[in-house]
């Protein structure tokens, strides 16, 4: 399993979904996944997370990183406020969302609908870092609540829904790097 003459530093084996995946860390890491059904082999696949050095280190294990930040989907629901308070307990908050972009990779990645940084203060939906909502991904018919989850099997452009806050549902973290 060399690349390049080099042998990988470490070689994670897990279970992901239906299928068994292998984590090989170079100076870059490559996921190698074989999906199969009860009997049946169905694919196989492998994924290079491009990053260079120490930088696929900088997030913590079961973190996924994009840009800038490290983020948990969580497999734990919870209500928004201790979906936050938990978090913030690993020095992070509720994932703010202030691009298609990272709209886009939260939606893809997620399989689930998730908690996100988003909560209406009076009339005005405010992320938890007390900037105001800019552009917005509310469905068309996002429901009533004070608090914002994203349906991340829902199309990117609009997936977001207003919720009670007192529901419990799963969460994204985001911590900077």
């Amino acid at each position: 399993r060399q690349i390049g003459g080099k042998s990988p530093t470490r070689i994670i084996r897990f279970q992901k979904y239906n299928g068994i995946c292998h984590s090989f860390k170079y100076d870059f890491t490559v996921l190698l996944c074989v999906f199969f059904s009860e009997e049946h082999f169905l694919s196989f696949t492998a994924l290079y997370l491009l990053c260079a050095g120490d930088a696929c280190e900088k997030c913590p294990r079961g973190w996924i990183a994009y840009r800038n930040y490290c983020y948990f989907l969580s497999t734990l629901r919870l209500t928004w406020d201790q979906s936050q308070t938990n978090c913030t307990k690993v020095g992070g908050s509720l994932a703010v969302i202030e691009s298609q972009e990272v709209q886009n990779f939260l939606s893809k990645n997620g399989k689930l609908n998730y908690w996100i940084g988003l909560k209406q203060d009076q009339s005005e939906w405010k992320w938890n870092d007390n900037k105001m909502l800019g552009k917005s991904y509310w469905k068309s018919k996002p429901g009533n609540g004070d608090c914002a989850l994203l349906y991340s099997r829902d199309p990117a452009e609009k997936n977001w829904a207003k919720t009670s806050c007192q529901a419990a549902s799963y969460y994204i973290c985001q911590i900077e790097y």
